[in-house]
């Protein structure tokens, strides 16, 4: 009975680190990604209208 408990605890905390390490992952990814497509299209079309 205890050791099914150690299993399932042990299986619920892998999942747990590896969907943190996706989340960082993609944070630390993604974030500096969409900042720069995000600051290339500011660059690209709000700034010239504004100016106009």
């Amino acid at each position: 009975m205890a050791y099914d408990y150690v299993v399932e605890v042990t299986i619920g905390f892998t999942a747990f680190m590896i969907l943190l390490a996706i989340g960082i992952t993609f944070r630390a990814v993604c974030c500096p990604v969409i900042t720069k497509a995000w600051c290339r299209t500011l660059r690209r079309y709000i700034i010239p209208g504004l100016r106009q």
